[in-house]
């Protein structure tokens, strides 16, 4: 979003605070009305979401993270992990981890799934009092024979909390003028390239997003789903699960890591982009 902000050189093209209210395709381009009353035309609409998003009020999962100090406020000299150990925990519909990696910190996390929040509010809008409410309820569960989640939370540096669920919309992403990426249909950052055209035509534009779905649609469900699943084991969320959760520590890792390699290794190459690192053996890993 920075990237696109920075390149807009008349600012006063950017209406900050300002919604949409309805739009309509024009001869030869979109006319948007504002939910102040304000009406904008310009060649495209692009439907891009935001963190602050409506649509993501309904979602059920949740994450709380944090940072604390690795010690106890009462007993500074008794550390909650021994130096690079890290610590699962799981219960029905809740689960969390807790990992030591810097020197006198400790970074952990609590998974949980909440069928009815008192207060939907976006993601971005937690506030300390949210987090609060949630040590409240689950703050007595152990990650470790001797510390709580309520223990690392009064131990904390920061914490915050978001939103866990993911989707994607099934129907079309695009329609005439009109089309949908990023947040409003998934969590993956679609790339449109550039037309040479300054206003290209409805047929044009239309192709043109039916290309970028054709290709970016198949890999969205293959993310969506594994994403679904993982955030699903995370919090237990059914019997099979919980099944699984016996299962998952015997099965060797030889046996599963081939999948994710593939996984990762069949994502879109940024080619177009500098490379600030010198290519190290990950990027040799599709060749092999």
């Amino acid at each position: 979003m920075e990237t696109l902000y920075d390149s807009i050189r008349d600012k006063t093209r950017v209406f900050e605070r300002t919604g949409v209210a309805s739009f309509s395709e024009t001869e030869n381009g979109v006319q948007v009305l504002t939910d102040n009353g304000k009406r904008v035309e310009g060649s495209i609409l692009v439907g891009a979401d935001g963190i602050s998003s409506t649509i993501r009020l309904p979602a059920k999962y949740r994450a709380l993270v944090g940072t604390s100090r690795n010690q106890f406020v009462e007993n500074p000299k008794l550390p909650f992990l021994a130096r690079g150990h890290m610590h699962n925990v799981y219960y029905e519909g809740i689960s969390g981890f807790c990992v030591q990696g810097v020197q006198g910190l400790v970074f952990w996390c609590l998974f949980f799934k909440e069928e009815a929040w008192p207060d939907p509010r976006p993601a971005s809008k937690f506030t300390d009092a949210d987090c609060e409410s949630v040590i409240t309820k689950y703050g007595h569960l152990r990650l470790g024979t001797h510390y709580t989640f309520s223990d690392l939370w009064q131990s904390r540096v920061n914490a915050s909390m978001t939103v866990m669920e993911e989707g994607m919309i099934e129907a079309p992403w695009n329609r005439g003028r009109v089309v949908l990426l990023g947040d409003s249909v998934h969590k993956l950052l679609p790339l449109l390239r550039r037309s040479v055209s300054q206003l290209p035509s409805r047929e044009e534009l239309a192709e043109a997003f039916a290309r970028y779905e054709a290709k970016q649609r198949p890999r969205a469900n293959i993310c969506i789903s594994m994403s679904n699943l993982a955030m699903r084991f995370e919090t237990q969320d059914s019997w099979w699960l919980r099944l699984a959760r016996r299962l998952v520590p015997s099965i060797p890792e030889g046996a599963w890591m081939p999948f994710f390699v593939e996984y990762i290794t069949s994502a879109p190459r940024l080619d177009f982009l500098a490379r600030e690192s010198p290519v190290g053996r990950a990027h040799d890993l599709k060749s092999r």
